[in-house]
């Protein structure tokens, strides 16, 4: 059977990412907002932060150890895990480790395309934790879960830069990635980097921004496609006194 990436205004609840937008409360510091939709035909069993209020899960870690190998060494992560992909494309239909085969917008060429980018990538600072950061993540995770929401508005109207607000100050410039679909901290981080049919590449930007300093990641079920992860990003973060 097929699992389906597309546009992120079909109706079929398999949207795919939208570009950057801007978006926040503080409109003289840079905002980059990204979303991901993979549709998702196996459902496993995850540990995950949303589930739990007590702190971040085994999932949210390894979502962040997962982006800081990409940063810490591109060509690495490129050849161990995206050169491997490109051997199981037919058309533009790629058969995933499971079987299922995903139908994806662009075929090999983005993930072609991803595997030159990371090749040509300097290697970056790795990202630091951040616990307020983490905790806006959890609280739109949270929210959007429950909910079944695709986006960065939360129900109550709140855009990314609101929710850290809650938190404390983004130092220069902030971001979000959301992921639905996707179940594991590699192929979470794998499909932002494709960004398979997002013309800006938006979600790869975020990851290999250098400006961005710290990170707080969240993941948790979703109502409609069984699993969403946030990541948000900033280049720095006070928190709230």
């Amino acid at each position: 059977f097929f699992s389906i990436f597309m546009g992120c205004c079909s109706s079929s609840k398999t949207a795919g990412p939208d570009g950057p937008q801007a978006s926040g409360t503080k409109p003289e510091k840079k905002d980059a907002a990204n979303i991901s939709v993979q549709a998702s035909t196996q459902g496993k069993a995850v540990e995950t932060a949303a589930a739990s209020q007590g702190g971040p899960s085994v999932l949210d870690k390894e979502i962040f150890a997962v982006q800081n190998k990409v940063r810490t060494d591109p060509k690495g992560f490129a050849a161990a895990h995206l050169t491997p992909r490109l051997a199981n494309f037919d058309g533009k239909q790629m058969r995933q480790p499971d079987g299922v085969m995903l139908i994806t917008n662009e075929g090999a060429e983005a993930v072609q395309e991803a595997i030159d980018v990371l090749n040509a990538q300097n290697p970056l600072q790795a990202l630091t934790w951040d616990d307020e950061l983490w905790k806006a993540a959890r609280d739109h995770c949270l929210d959007s879960g429950a909910k079944g929401l695709f986006g960065h508005t939360g129900s109550d109207g709140s855009e990314f830069a609101d929710r850290m607000a809650r938190y404390g100050d983004f130092v220069a410039k902030s971001g979000e990635n959301c992921s639905y679909g996707s179940e594991t901290a590699e192929e979470i981080v794998i499909q932002l980097l494709i960004d398979d049919g997002v013309e800006s590449r938006g979600h790869r930007k975020n990851i290999l921004d250098p400006a961005f300093k710290v990170v707080g990641c969240a993941s948790g079920p979703h109502a409609q496609m069984r699993m969403c992860a946030v990541l948000d990003y900033a280049g720095g973060f006070e928190k709230a006194k």
